[in-house]
This record gives structure tokens, C-alpha cells and sequence, in this order.
């Protein structure tokens, strides 16, 4: 498990912003909520650099149901993190994952999702690695495709849950 320290840089999915910053979340996923919040604050408590990738930013403000919507997510969104673009490095970090990752797509070793899926999942990583991130935090369901789809490149986690102090008796 990753543990975050001071001055590190961490990505963000999709999911872990919808579910900490803009709280949504169905009935099966009620609990990544408070433990996506709980990341934000560690992160912030701890001074870690939060980067989300502009893919990231685009699967998120796509579900918003209106444009006034969209624009405000999207300004609450710049003010607390630093969004980052898939620019020319995190294209060639792209291709590379992609190009592995379509060698590797026999039998036991196939990631499963369809392919617009799988090249944004590829182009988050990829922004997330030219952003020089330590770790990407995603949901639970994505990690294992995502630890995949990163090679052993990055870290991949999905929000932890609270450390629980348990009190010892004597």
C-alpha cells in the first residue's frame, strides 16, 4: 500500500473525484464517498500535490446533467487541484503503454473493457507518469485493470479507509 508523504505528487481518477470532491456515488459504492474524502484531507494535511489529468476532468464534467453544472465542477475543480493536459510527454508515454499493452492482450493476460475505455484508462496513466506522479488513486473495480494497464510503471491504489485506533486493554 502507498503512504502518502509530504511534498509527494498523486493522481486522481475519475471516480475518486466524483466520489470525495463531488460526493456522488450509487448505494454499492456509498462507503468510497468518505473514504475519498478522507484522501482529499490527508492529502491536503499533508501537502501532497494533487494532479488530475484533463481526461479525468472530461469523464467527470461529461456526467454532469447541465452546463451550468459542468462549469461549476469544473472551476471548483482548478481551484483545489492541479488539472494537467495530455500534452506531446504524456503522448509518448501513451504509446508506449499502449504498445505493450496490445502485445499482452492474449489469453489470461487480457485486460478487460472496451477499447475507448481502455486508451483513456491508458491516457490517464500516461498523464499521470509525465506529471511525475508517485501513485494514482482509482476505484476499487479499476485497480487491478489499472495496475495492468501502468505495467509496474506507477503505483495504483484504490481511497484507503480510515486507520481505526483500537484501544488495548490492560
Amino acid at each position: 500500500m502507498y503512504e502518502l508523504r509530504r511534498g509527494d505528487i498523486v493522481c486522481f481518477d475519475s471516480n475518486v473525484i466524483i466520489w470525495g470532491f463531488i460526493q456522488e456515488s450509487d448505494t454499492t459504492n456509498a462507503d468510497k464517498i468518505s473514504k475519498s474524502i478522507h484522501l482529499i484531507e490527508e492529502c491536503s494535511r499533508l501537502e501532497v500535490n494533487v494532479v488530475i489529468p484533463s481526461i479525468a476532468l472530461a469523464e467527470v464534467i461529461s456526467g454532469c446533467k447541465s452546463k451550468k453544472t459542468a462549469e461549476k465542477i469544473h472551476s471548483e475543480i482548478f481551484k483545489s487541484f492541479r488539472v494537467v493536459p495530455f500534452d506531446s510527454m504524456a503522448a509518448f508515454q501513451y504509446s508506449e503503454l499502449w504498445r505493450v499493452k496490445k502485445k499482452s492482450q492474449k489469453g489470461k493476460n487480457k485486460i478487460e473493457g472496451t477499447r475507448n475505455t481502455l486508451k483513456a484508462d491508458c491516457m490517464i496513466i500516461a498523464t499521470a507518469l509525465s506529471a511525475k506522479a508517485h501513485c494514482i488513486y482509482t476505484g476499487n473495480n479499476e485497480v487491478e485493470k489499472f495496475k495492468k494497464l501502468a505495467q509496474s510503471k506507477i503505483e495504483v491504489e484504490s481511497p484507503p479507509g480510515f486507520l481505526q485506533q483500537t484501544t488495548l486493554e490492560v
